[in-house]
């Protein structure tokens, strides 16, 4: 990361070296005293780091390369991830194959530094999530919708979701065992400003109310998933939903809005992206591949989401595609059981859809007469809080990779477009009445 975040504080007096002689030089002799002062030094050092962890009364802390505080290391190569799964593999392999990678979301790229801003100085801006019913890329659009706040108010910006919410509970995607933070988590800091870990300190910066930030959320300029809150144009987005056709006007505009901004931005944990790299190489290398993401459970009609898209709708598409290229797969991404179990029986050949062993509930719930299958993310019984973020942060990886998406309207879906913006013109958006949806050459 050299030059973007902030060196680590340098001991002037332990480490630098006098060359000292009596007459001319003596390199030989120089060397031999800086040798030993280097393992005098080093000696010093240890002892001292002894008596350090030895009398501490709390368990030890660890930091990663960004010198972030985590209460436990992060995974080691090799070191398993989830039940059933592989591996993680920190920088892990390459990716090749007929999907397309995004250098732009890859781990090791510096964030970039506006020069506009003084990162030592000035106003913050801290981000974070005021209510605990949002899933996770409605989150991601919460932090997106900040950071253009930041940047158009020069702000410096940094993220730091905790446990607590303003409304409906904790963040379901908290846990303990993992850091105090759920961005770091999966991604690198927004900008050379580390989030403050003492909360009285984060306190004092500029940060946004539960009203605020809903305002924020739905204000004309904001990047939206769907039809919901105020247009930035003269048409209303109460009646693009009413009118039920897809506008590509409208998700153009918000499209590459939020490209751009996770363009400069977002940076992966180089273990969550060696995830992604590690199934891709082992499922999709070589192949043509279809990404489908079903969104179903508690898919609320009146929020701008439209009603479940039945599996049906999708297989149709996808025998298309699997029809039209042969050897071709299908990436399945959903948190419905019921959904994925039909599409399979749907499909022509189920032996070239693959899906990911994710969690998902076994619970269901009453709406309006209808019993529905709980969202994963609200479901307190099952699973860890970093687990169901992980789960969809490598979904949404791996369907931004697809060669073509098909998708209802979801933000999850999108998430997936805005990491590789060139979806936008190979997706088919069925949410909406099919004679204004996309059509693709090979349907």
């Amino acid at each position: 990361m050299g030059g973007v975040f902030p060196s680590l504080p340098a001991f002037p007096a332990l480490f630098s070296f006098r060359r000292e002689t009596s007459g001319g030089d003596d390199p030989r002799g120089y060397k031999k005293r800086a040798l030993l002062s280097v393992r005098a030094q080093v000696g010093v050092l240890v002892v001292l780091a002894l008596v350090v962890v030895l009398s501490m009364e709390v368990p030890l802390i660890t930091t990663d390369e960004l010198g972030i505080f985590r209460t436990q290391p992060l995974p080691q190569p090799g070191e398993s991830r989830s039940e059933g799964g592989r591996g993680s593999q920190i920088g892990g392999p390459t990716l090749e194959g007929s999907l397309r990678f995004n250098v732009l979301l890859g781990p090791g790229n510096p964030v970039v530094v506006d020069p506009k801003l003084n990162y030592t100085g000035g106003s913050r801006l801290w981000i974070r999530i005021n209510d605990g019913w949002h899933g996770f890329f409605s989150q991601m659009t919460v932090v997106l919708n900040s950071l253009s706040y930041a940047e158009k108010n020069k702000f410096i910006p940094y993220v730091f979701i905790g446990k607590d919410t303003m409304r409906h509970g904790r963040n379901r995607y908290f846990d303990h065992s993992v850091g105090p933070n759920i961005w770091e988590y999966f991604f690198l800091p927004v900008s050379p400003t580390l989030p403050p870990i003492s909360p009285s300190e984060r306190e004092r910066d500029k940060f946004f109310s539960w009203h605020e930030e809903r305002n924020i959320h739905n204000a004309p300029e904001a990047i939206k998933a769907y039809y919901y809150g105020h247009s930035f144009d003269d048409q209303s987005n109460r009646d693009r939903f009413k009118q039920n056709k897809y506008d590509e006007g409208f998700y153009w505009h918000h499209r590459s809005r939020a490209s751009h901004l996770i363009s400069k931005y977002f940076r992966f944990r180089k273990e969550v992206w060696g995830e992604a790299n590690l199934y891709f190489n082992e499922h999709f290398k070589g192949y043509k591949v279809l990404g489908v993401h079903m969104r179903g459970t508690d898919k609320i009609e009146r929020a701008g989401g439209g009603r479940i898209i039945p599996a049906r709708e999708y297989a149709e598409y996808a025998n298309a595609y699997l029809t039209r290229y042969k050897g071709s797969r299908v990436f399945v991404a959903t948190e419905s059981k019921s959904l994925l179990a039909e599409f399979k029986g749907l499909v022509s050949d189920p032996g070239r859809v693959r899906s990911r062993m994710v969690l998902r509930s076994n619970s269901t719930f009453k709406r309006k007469g209808q019993t529905l299958e709980q969202n994963i993310f609200l479901d307190l019984k099952t699973g860890s809080g970093y687990r169901k973020g992980l789960d969809v942060v490598l979904d949404v990886i791996l369907l931004s990779r697809c060669d073509y998406l098909v998708h209802g309207a979801s933000a999850v879906s999108e998430g997936a477009i805005w990491f590789d913006i060139r979806l936008h013109n190979r997706s088919v958006h069925i949410q909406y009445e099919r004679s204004t949806r996309q059509c693709p050459p090979w349907f």
